[in-house]
């Protein structure tokens, strides 16, 4: 990770925000800015916003190391975890296998879970049946554009390796582990990261609970209530 940060304080409780993919650290820093007394660090991960992408696709579990020994240079101590999205993969991993950094967490529009899906896996076969195609010739590589996530395709070249090992990965392994508080918030209309993600969290972490946004995967943006939750979230765990 690079050292960006947006710090409000030097010492006392830190606050660790980790973005979606396909954004960066400055989607926080309006967040951040309202928490007063305490450090807020909103740094993005590497292949995203300032930081260069890894010279290799990444795991889930490079990325959360990758943390870890972010966290370890700054030398901050137990951190409270902020995150959304591709940020809650992370932050799981990083509960489970590094839980000495790590004091409580907020998540919002959680991903992190895999279930088999007939509509995806007709998409997958039908592109790798075309790809074989394309390669030898019968149909033209343009054809293929079409399939993938819209982050997939917007995604760089280098990137894109990365992406599928991430989206393509289960945590449900180490949400198992996790012992510290866990607050889930999700969109009532979010169909990216829906319902059944954030309760799934809650079912696997035994210290956890669930509060509803309104709004789609970005509520935490739009819901004004969020900002409430995370300010009574931070002052409970501190």
């Amino acid at each position: 990770m690079n050292n960006t940060t947006g710090t409000n304080e030097e010492k006392g409780d830190v606050l660790l925000f980790l973005h979606g993919w396909g954004c960066d650290g400055t989607i926080f820093k309006g967040l951040a800015s309202t928490f007063k007394g305490v450090r807020c660090l909103t740094p993005d991960f590497r292949g995203f916003g300032c930081n260069p992408p890894p010279d290799r696709p990444w795991t889930i579990e490079d990325y959360a190391r990758d943390v870890a020994d972010y966290l370890e240079q700054l030398h901050c101590g137990k951190v409270t975890v902020i995150a959304h999205s591709f940020g809650c993969r992370v932050a799981t991993v990083l509960a489970a296998e590094y839980p000495r950094y790590v004091k409580a967490m907020l998540f919002t529009g959680p991903a992190g879970f895999r279930r088999f899906s007939l509509k995806r896996w007709l998409s997958v076969t039908e592109y790798k049946f075309k790809k074989k195609l394309c390669a030898l010739g019968i149909l033209p590589f343009r054809c293929l554009e079409r399939y993938g996530s819209e982050d997939y395709r917007n995604a760089s070249p280098e990137m894109r390796s990365t992406f599928l090992k991430v989206v393509n990965s289960d945590v449900s392994k180490y949400a198992l582990k996790i012992k510290c508080p866990l607050l889930v918030t999700v969109g009532n209309k979010d169909e990216a990261t829906p319902l059944w993600m954030a309760k799934r969290y809650c079912k696997l972490v035994a210290d956890s609970a669930l509060v509803m946004l309104d709004g789609d995967h970005f509520a935490f943006l739009r819901d004004g209530r969020f900002v409430a939750v995370a300010h009574s979230f931070v002052r409970g765990v501190r």
